[in-house]
């Protein structure tokens, strides 16, 4: 099924802008990971079908998701 028109517009302002950095993130911690650009649009992926299950108020860039420890 198509993303709605109001996920769709929310999912390029607010979660799109944010793969540069995830891919930034994956590829410095994960060097040898065959295929980020894959997981990349898998997470994204994700992120929309959670969207369109009301799953998700509003998305955080990576920073705050994934700290470093």
């Amino acid at each position: 099924m198509p993303a709605s028109p109001d996920h769709s517009v929310w999912f390029a302002a607010d979660v799109q802008p944010h793969a540069p950095a995830l891919r930034s993130y994956l590829l410095a911690r994960y060097p040898t990971l065959p295929d980020v650009d894959n997981l990349v649009q898998e997470c994204l992926v994700r992120v929309l079908r959670a969207r369109e299950a009301n799953a998700v108020d509003s998305p955080e860039g990576p920073t705050a998701l994934w700290a470093p420890y």
